[in-house]
């Protein structure tokens, strides 16, 4: 299936745009174990207490701002922005309070902006992967990366709220998406066609990372669409 035979963009989406992205906040506190997983890292810390201050949350454009900063504030602003306040699962607190490996961080960026989304997923995948970090929170690091900085298509968001949403009914799409290389794929393939439409208020620029689906249905689940591009 080529990038123009996917099915338009469903009409529930098309109420959203790229200003609901914007308005999105991350709830973030200096917890204690925040405070230790940020031990090395004071100004990182001092910037998120004040930005979630200020705020009421951490901003998408915030995270943005340490594109061209130190590759592990990078990533750490990234997490602090994905979990929020509260890391539930001891592998990813245990990723967040050990040393980040810099050179795989480093190496996960450099091929995101050199070579694209897809060889970015496959570094955090494989060869560059890092304990704890999985496709939800991979993914994230990939779109505060390389969005507007690498080929297209850009880096997106693939986590648990996207997925369900993706293969929600609704959608009507004709392939089920799974945390698999060739899905992230499909998945930037559709998100630039859906982008594309010029009927939808949304900009290409944009759409991918911020369109959020607040409700899919009633009857259905309720998650956030926050695909990043």
């Amino acid at each position: 299936m080529t990038c123009a035979e996917w099915p338009p963009v469903p009409s529930f989406v098309r109420t959203y745009g790229p200003d609901d992205a914007a308005a999105q906040l991350a709830d973030w506190s200096p917890t204690a174990f925040w405070r230790e997983a940020l031990r090395d890292h004071a100004r990182l810390l001092g910037l998120l207490d004040a930005e979630a201050t200020e705020h009421h949350g951490l901003r998408r454009q915030f995270v943005f701002g340490f594109a061209d900063a130190d590759p592990v504030d990078l990533f750490l602003a990234t997490m602090a922005w994905g979990f929020g306040t509260t890391v539930r699962w001891p592998h990813q607190r245990k990723m967040l309070t050990s040393l980040i490996p810099k050179r795989k961080v480093r190496e996960i960026i450099r091929r995101t902006r050199d070579l694209g989304a897809a060889d970015g997923w496959s570094a955090f995948r494989t060869d560059q992967h890092i304990y704890g970090l999985g496709p939800a929170f991979g993914s994230k690091l990939l779109y505060f990366a390389g969005y507007q900085r690498s080929p297209r298509p850009w880096p997106l968001i693939l986590d648990a709220n996207v997925m369900t949403a993706l293969n929600d009914h609704c959608t009507c799409l004709p392939v089920q998406f799974r945390y698999r290389y060739a899905d992230y794929r499909k998945y930037l393939c559709l998100a630039e066609h859906w982008a594309s439409d010029g009927s939808w208020k949304s900009s290409v620029k944009l759409l991918p990372t911020c369109a959020h689906w607040t409700s899919i249905s009633s009857l259905s689940l309720r998650t956030h669409w926050s695909p990043t591009l």
